[in-house]
């Protein structure tokens, strides 16, 4: 190597690392100047569509530990349909508690799906977390929650074997995606409003900046690597401010890998942009779906398309957990209407 292409590396070396220099004072400058604008967004609750349900008279009660030792309490509905086709792990949306899933999803028992729900730590019957202020996004307690429900479940007597399949509303959807990532026996997953802190945050820092910073050309020629930047140091300023963890569910869904997964999101979800979950949708692997309802605002898919709902996550898990992708219930639907013999069923 000649000393000329020698110096060239060691000119272009110095000016990426002067370029990093530069960017990373930057952010800091920006987080300093408006840190406490950027924590704002992060803290701020917001006012999502919930809706409250009253326990289930045949739900069998159960509690279950946390490997930290915290209690959880779940609700067992067994199935009735004419046969078993697997179990579904139901976990609820931010502010609401484990009854709010069998509105979404509680048509699947008649098809055949025992249904297991249950509520994250510092909700309803489980235990609270000291020092713990849940917020929207997703934590280590809420990953560590679902790993704990799906080691009761396969604790069970009477537990499936092959597996089970998981349904989540919103922050509960993403609850579900950070624990799949590392249990394998999580055979699918369907969620509905699901959405990833990072990109979000970006979202909603580079809004905010749009608003506020009044050097509009600067403003203008920053790209979006910058924001995603500052949403890295504010996670970090964030989990030594609140003592957890916030997770990156863009890397869990991406280790998800080739297992099933349906993703329902609101086309008019003011809350949680439909770019930013187009961009979540690219991280997975098929076999994935995604599927816009339009007209419907964050938690508001089932109210907009009832049927077409109940309908899409019935044949989803039918699909994925049922032996042989059999729907009993549509095979009793066809001898009813003097179709050709249903489809056996083991």
């Amino acid at each position: 190597m000649n000393s000329a292409l020698v110096t060239l590396l060691y000119v272009l070396l110095s000016l990426v690392g002067l370029f990093l220099f530069l960017w990373t004072l930057l952010a800091f400058w920006v987080i300093g100047r408006y840190g406490h604008w950027i924590v704002r967004i992060f803290e701020e609750k917001p006012m999502f569509l919930t809706h409250q349900a009253q326990p289930h008279p045949d739900a069998e009660e159960v509690v279950f530990e946390t490997k930290s030792g915290r209690k959880l309490v779940g609700s067992y509905l067994k199935h009735t349909g004419r046969q078993r086709l697997g179990v579904l792990l139901l976990c609820h949306e931010f502010l609401c508690n484990r009854w709010t899933c069998l509105r979404y999803a509680g048509h699947l028992r008649e098809v055949g799906f025992d249904l297991f729900t249950f509520d994250f730590g510092d909700t309803g019957d489980s235990d609270p977390i000291e020092g713990y202020d849940p917020l929207q996004w997703v934590t280590n307690y809420e990953k560590e929650d679902v790993r704990a429900a799906v080691r009761y479940l396969e604790s069970r007597e009477d537990r499936d074997p092959r597996g089970i399949g998981a349904f989540g509303v919103s922050k509960g959807g993403g609850a579900i995606i950070a624990a799949a990532a590392d249990e394998r026996a999580i055979r699918a997953v369907c969620t509905d409003g699901a959405f990833p802190t990072h990109l979000t945050v970006t979202h909603y820092i580079s809004r905010w900046a749009e608003i506020v910073v009044t050097m509009k050309t600067f403003y203008n020629n920053l790209p979006i690597f910058f924001f995603a930047t500052l949403t890295e140091l504010l996670m970090l300023r964030m989990r030594f401010r609140r003592s957890v963890q916030y997770l990156r569910l863009e890397r869990a869904i991406a280790k998800f890998g080739s297992r099933p997964l349906l993703i329902i999101h609101g086309k008019r979800d003011n809350y949680i942009n439909p770019w930013i979950v187009e961009r979540f949708f690219e991280f997975a692997r098929d076999p994935k779906e995604l599927w816009f309802v339009k007209g419907a605002k964050h938690n508001g898919c089932l109210d907009q398309e009832p049927e077409v709902y109940r309908s899409k996550i019935r044949d989803f898990f039918v699909k994925a957990l049922a032996p042989g992708g059999a729907d009993p219930t549509a095979s009793s639907k066809q001898q009813d209407a003097s179709s050709p013999s249903p489809v056996a069923g083991p």
